[in-house]
C-alpha cells in the first residue's frame, strides 16, 4: 500500500510539473528565463547563415553559466544580469558568429569584471562584440581583462592580452567607451573634456589650443637642427599618476573630509589630471614613468620607500618558509595591484606614435627605475618597448654607433627614423638595450631664477627642473606652492631655454606660458604684407618696409652652441636688412632667436622696442 501511494504521489507531481517550455534551453533554471532567451534570440531556432541553432544555443549557455560564476563570486544577483544581456541581445548577438577562441576572449572580459566597476557584464559584452572579430582565432592563449580607474566609473578600457606561445606581449589594443558622460571638474572643463563619472577627463577627449599648439610646434621646429640637449622640452613630472587612469581619483573627496579635521589639511595623491595621450596632445614631449615589480606584472607606481634592513630580513625569511622568492622591499611600500600596467601605458602611447599627424615628433621618457624597483625583470621592461615601439627607438647602440656617441639633432634623428629617447638611473637601465643613463642635472622648479642669470646653469648643459605638488597627511603636509609650477615659472624657464621643464598638472594655461616666440594672436600677417619682428611682448608681424633697428647674430667664444646678439646702428626695412650687410661684420649674420634664451636676450637689447 505504501509502495502504491509513494507512486501515486510521484505521478501526482509529475503531472503537476509543467514541462520545459524550450527543452533545448533546459540548463536555464526555469520557465520565465527560457521564454525571456527564446523571445529575444530567436536564432536559437532559426539560425543565421554563420551559426547554426545548436551553436547559439551552446554560447548562450557558457554565456549563462560565466555569469553565474561571476555573480557568486562578487555576490550579486546572476539571474538579473543576464536576463539584462538577453535583453540587449540585439547589442551583442554576433559575438556567437565567433571562433570559440574569440568567444573565450568575451567570457574573459566578463570574468575581469568587478565590483568596482560601473561598466557591467552588459557593457562589457556591448563595447567588446564591436572589435572582437579583429583578433586572430588560432592564438594559443588569449587573455582579456577591463582597465578602469580605482574609482567606479563607466569610462573603462578592454584590453586584450593576446600572446602566442613565443612572445609574451600585448598585440591588441581595444579601446572602449561608453557613451554615458558626467560633470566635469574644474581643470577637465576648462581644458574641454568629455568626463568620466568621477568628473575627470576621458583619455583623448581633451582639447588641445589650435594657437598654442601651432605656437608650440612652431619653436620645436626652430630648434630641428640644434642637438637634443640644446632643444627646450615639455616634460610631466610623474606623468604616469593621472587621474584619468584612477591615481588618486578620490583626491577632492578625502581633501574635502580632511578639512573637517583641520581646515589647512589638504590631500594630493595624483599628480596629473590628464591621460598620457592627452598630455602629448596638449604639447608635452617628455613623460615620466615610474616602474616597480608588483603582483606579478611590471606596473606604475609611485613608490619610494626608505630601505629598511629588518624589513627585508623578514621578507626573506617568509620567502624561505614559504619556498619561494618574494621580490619585494619596503621602497616598493606605494604600490598595489589596481597599479596600472607598464605595457598597457607602452601601447597606449604606440597608438600615440602611429597617427599621421605625430609622425615629426620626438619624446623624451624618463623611466624612474632602481634594481630594487623592477627585481631584475628585464624582459619584461624591454619586452614591451620592443614590441611596441621597436625601431623608433634611439638606443645606447644606434648613439654610439651612427652618431659616435655625440646626441643628434632631432631632425637627424628623424631622418634615421628615431623618434624616442629613453633614459633611466644607472641600476635601472635593464642591460642598456634601449634605455641610456640619465644624462641631466636636475633642481627643484624653485631653484630657477629669472634671465640672463637662469640659476646659474651652463646654457649648454643638459638640466631640469620639475614642480611637485604630491601633499600626503600627516606624512607630508607642506603643500608648499614654492616647488609649484606656474604659468610665471613656465614662461621665466622657456626664456632660459631650460632643458627639460617638469610640471605636476600639466596643463593648457602652462603650454601656453611655454611659448616664448610669438605675442598672443600672432603671427597676424604673413607673406610680403608681414615680416617677423622681436617686441616686448613676443614676436609680432610688421609691414616689411618700416625702418626699425637690426638684430645681429654672431657664434659665441664660449661655445659653438651658442650666439651672441647685438644691434646694428642704422634702422633699416626686413628687406633691407636681409639683403645688405646690415650687421657690418664677417660673422654676424641677420637671423631669428630659435630658443627662449636667444630670443629673450634680444628683447633686453631694445627694451620696450620692435626690432627685425
Amino acid at each position: 500500500m505504501r509502495a502504491l501511494l509513494f507512486l501515486a504521489a510521484v505521478l501526482a507531481v509529475a503531472v503537476a510539473a509543467p514541462a520545459p517550455s524550450h527543452p533545448m534551453l533546459s540548463f536555464l533554471p526555469d520557465s520565465a528565463t527560457q521564454d525571456l532567451v527564446a523571445a529575444n534570440v530567436p536564432e536559437v531556432f532559426t539560425g543565421t547563415p554563420t551559426a547554426s541553432p545548436d551553436s547559439i544555443v551552446d554560447w548562450v549557455k557558457a554565456l549563462y553559466e560565466k555569469i553565474k560564476e561571476v555573480a557568486e563570486e562578487l555576490a550579486i544577483d546572476g539571474e538579473k544580469a543576464f536576463h539584462d544581456i538577453i535583453k540587449h541581445w540585439e547589442e551583442i548577438k554576433n559575438l556567437h558568429q565567433f571562433t570559440p577562441k574569440q568567444r573565450e576572449m568575451a567570457l574573459f572580459a566578463v570574468s575581469s569584471w568587478n565590483e568596482t566597476h560601473a561598466a557591467n557584464p552588459v557593457e562589457v559584452l556591448t563595447l567588446i562584440s564591436a572589435d572582437l572579430g579583429r583578433f586572430d582565432a588560432n592564438l594559443t592563449h588569449v587573455e582579456v581583462f577591463v582597465e578602469q580607474t580605482r574609482s567606479p566609473n563607466a569610462q573603462f578600457i578592454i584590453s586584450a592580452d593576446v600572446r602566442d606561445s613565443e612572445e609574451g606581449y600585448v598585440l591588441e589594443w581595444i579601446r572602449m567607451d561608453t557613451n554615458q558622460t558626467w560633470p566635469c571638474d574644474a581643470e577637465s572643463a576648462d581644458a574641454g573634456c568629455t568626463c568620466m563619472k568621477n568628473g575627470h577627463c576621458a583619455r583623448g577627449s581633451l582639447r588641445p589650443d589650435p594657437w598654442t599648439t601651432k605656437a608650440l610646434a612652431f619653436q620645436r621646429a626652430l630648434q630641428q637642427d640644434e642637438p637634443l640637449y640644446m632643444n627646450m622640452v615639455l616634460q610631466s613630472h610623474n606623468a604616469f599618476n593621472t587621474r584619468a587612469d584612477g591615481y588618486g581619483a578620490d583626491d577632492d573627496l578625502w581633501g574635502k573630509l580632511l578639512t573637517i579635521i583641520k581646515p589647512d589639511l589638504e590631500i594630493v595623491i595624483a599628480n596629473q589630471e590628464f591621460s598620457l595621450t592627452d598630455q602629448l596632445r596638449m604639447g608635452v614631449r617628455s613623460l615620466e614613468l615610474d616602474l616597480h615589480w608588483f603582483n606579478g606584472k611590471i606596473r606604475m607606481c609611485h613608490s619610494h620607500g626608505p630601505s629598511s634592513k629588518i624589513v627585508t630580513d623578514i621578507v626573506h625569511l617568509v620567502g624561505l618558509i614559504l619556498h619561494r622568492d618574494i621580490d619585494w622591499d619596503l621602497r616598493n611600500i606605494g604600490c598595489g595591484p589596481w597599479d596600472r600596467p607598464f605595457e598597457l601605458a607602452v601601447v597606449e602611447l604606440a597608438e600615440w606614435f602611429k597617427l599621421p599627424e605625430n609622425k615629426d615628433e620626438v619624446v623624451v621618457f624618463y623611466f624612474e627605475d632602481h634594481s630594487y624597483f623592477t627585481w631584475g625583470h628585464d624582459d619584461l621592461v624591454n619586452g614591451p618597448i620592443e614590441a611596441h615601439w621597436g625601431d623608433l627607438v634611439l638606443t645606447p647602440g644606434d648613439l654610439k654607433h651612427i652618431w659616435g656617441g655625440e646626441w643628434p639633432t632631432p631632425r637627424s634623428m628623424l631622418e634615421h627614423g628615431k623618434r624616442i629617447v629613453i633614459a633611466s638611473a644607472s641600476d635601472g637601465t635593464h642591460a642598456h638595450k634601449f634605455i641610456h643613463t640619465t644624462f641631466w642635472h636636475e633642481n627643484g622648479i624653485d631653484r630657477l631664477t629669472p634671465f640672463p642669470e637662469c640659476g646659474k646653469r651652463d646654457p649648454t648643459s643638459w638640466f631640469r627642473y620639475y614642480g611637485d605638488k604630491l601633499c600626503y597627511p600627516p606624512i607630508m603636509n607642506d603643500c608648499d606652492p614654492s616647488g609649484w609650477n606656474t604659468p610665471e615659472r613656465m614662461r621665466m624657464a622657456a626664456d632660459c631655454n631650460t632643458k627639460f621643464i617638469g610640471s605636476d598638472y600639466s596643463n593648457l594655461p602652462l603650454m601656453k606660458a611655454a611659448v616664448w616666440s610669438w605675442a598672443d594672436g600672432e603671427p597676424k600677417h604673413s607673406g610680403e604684407s608681414g615680416c617677423t619682428a622681436v617686441g616686448p611682448d613676443g614676436w609680432v608681424t610688421l609691414p616689411c618696409t618700416t625702418p626699425m633697428r637690426v638684430a645681429c647674430q654672431a657664434p659665441s667664444p664660449a661655445s659653438p652652441l651658442l650666439r651672441i646678439f647685438t644691434l646694428a646702428d642704422a634702422l633699416m626695412t626686413w628687406t633691407d636688412a636681409h639683403t645688405s650687410h646690415a650687421c657690418g661684420s664677417s660673422n654676424a649674420t641677420f637671423g631669428l632667436p630659435v630658443n627662449g634664451r636667444e630670443s629673450a636676450a634680444v628683447r633686453a637689447l631694445a627694451p620696450g622696442e620692435h626690432v627685425w
